[in-house]
């Protein structure tokens, strides 16, 4: 356990965040799939109709009228004409959502399969769970992305597999900390043979045991080390006297 707390330490918080919002979204589709779509819908609209009017407040409040603030406001327009899309047009807004959800899974899926294949080059005896979970979730996003769902009557079961794939992403993501370190130390030890290999880094034991000196047995004192004699004649020679 010290050791797993280590683990969670040393890695990226954000890491962390974004793979327990994966699995919290997951346990939401599943749980309200007749509701969770329409619910997430709503919630993204509005937030990015707040942040649209929070930022072109701020952007009018500057006093410069230069490329930068047209940019800013162009911005800003462009997060209002989401916002009112993702909480007006019903239909278009869940068709998105679940392509965009779907294009993530294909893409963090991507990377979870090269991680699988890393753990079992680098002899991680639990590749293959990486493996499934990988394989797993490169499907649900095919099937997002592929399929145009019916959402009159279509809603629950894309909630559904929507949940499943952000639940199997979420545990995929939760379950790296263990194989990106056990990766880590396998690509570390790799180097460091390749280097003493081509004589590049030295060796930190002797290469031959004989060379290595005898341990002193319990209660045996250390062997005085003989003074090495030091002729300072030449320093204290007196001067003659006039």
């Amino acid at each position: 356990m010290k050791k797993l707390w280590e683990k969670i330490k040393n890695f990226g918080w954000g890491y962390l965040l974004f793979a327990l919002l994966f699995v919290g979204a997951g346990v939401l589709f599943l749980s309200f799939p007749d509701r969770a779509l329409n619910g997430v819908r709503v919630a993204i609209g509005i937030t990015a109709l707040v942040f649209a009017a929070v930022y072109v407040a701020l952007t009018l409040a500057k006093r410069g009228r230069g490329f930068g603030f047209w940019c800013r406001m162009i911005l800003g327009g462009f997060c209002i004409v989401c916002g009112g899309f993702m909480c007006f047009a019903r239909e278009g807004a869940f068709s998105y959502l679940i392509f965009a959800c779907g294009l993530v899974l294909l893409i963090d899926g991507a990377f979870k399969l090269q991680t699988a294949i890393l753990s079992k080059r680098y002899r991680s005896w639990l590749w293959w769970v990486m493996l499934a979970l990988a394989v797993s979730t490169l499907v649900f996003g095919a099937i997002l992305v592929r399929k145009q769902f019916d959402l009159s009557s279509e809603e629950v079961l894309a909630a559904r597999l929507l949940g499943i794939g952000l639940l199997l992403d979420g545990v995929a993501n939760l379950l790296s900390i263990g194989y990106l370190s056990k990766i880590e130390k396998g690509k570390r030890r790799e180097v460091e043979d390749k280097l003493r290999a081509e004589g590049l880094l030295p060796e930190i034991l002797p290469a031959d045991p004989a060379s290595d000196p005898a341990p002193l047995a319990s209660g045996e004192a250390t062997p005085a080390i003989d003074a090495v004699p030091t002729d300072t004649s030449s320093d204290t020679e007196d001067t003659p006297k006039e």
